[in-house]
């Protein structure tokens, strides 16, 4: 069984403080290493799993991405050309990625299309709006009221103390 516990009763030897141990592990190592080796497997077989999932609709994103906006796509392909001219090590590299990786990197195209569609529509509604009169109504105005600051009146202290009458 896995446990931690704190021995409060436990006072350090001042002589040697290398041996000092508050915590102690109670049980066997062995339960901590499987533990460990399911949590991983849990987390390989959900990665596969959603990877999976990934390149079995990632034809149908891509087909989307290029519907929403195609020059995601294209930018892409114009960013892995120029990282080929600049660095080609680099661009090899990228490459390779984006063949073994094809369903992550048409999900990211698909959702970059998505929010740059998104950004498109939201700037023409904000242009149309901004074009169009907008509807109000005219308010008489009443004599203006003219409102000026109350006249401050200097009171004088009647302390004895030469030090506060040097404010006034």
């Amino acid at each position: 069984m896995l446990s931690l516990s704190f021995e409060a009763t436990h006072r350090p030897n001042l002589q040697n403080m290398s041996t000092r141990n508050n915590f102690q592990f109670r049980g066997n190592g062995f339960t901590a290493i499987i533990a460990l080796i399911v949590l991983f497997a849990v987390i390989y077989f959900v990665a596969k799993g959603v990877f999976w999932l990934l390149s079995v609709v990632a034809p149908v994103l891509l087909i989307l991405a290029a519907i929403l906006d195609y020059k995601v796509i294209v930018n892409y392909v114009k960013w892995v050309g120029k990282l080929f001219q600049r660095d080609v090590l680099m661009g090899i590299g990228i490459s390779i990625l984006s063949v073994i990786g094809y369903p992550v990197l048409f999900a990211i195209l698909f959702f970059r299309a998505l929010m740059s569609k998104k950004v498109k529509d939201a700037k023409k509604a904000y242009e149309k709006r901004e074009g169009e009169f907008i509807e109000y109504e005219e308010v008489e105005e009443e004599e203006t009221l003219i409102l000026r600051p109350p006249e401050k009146q200097k009171e004088k202290r009647t302390s004895g103390n030469e030090y506060d009458q040097m404010f006034d």
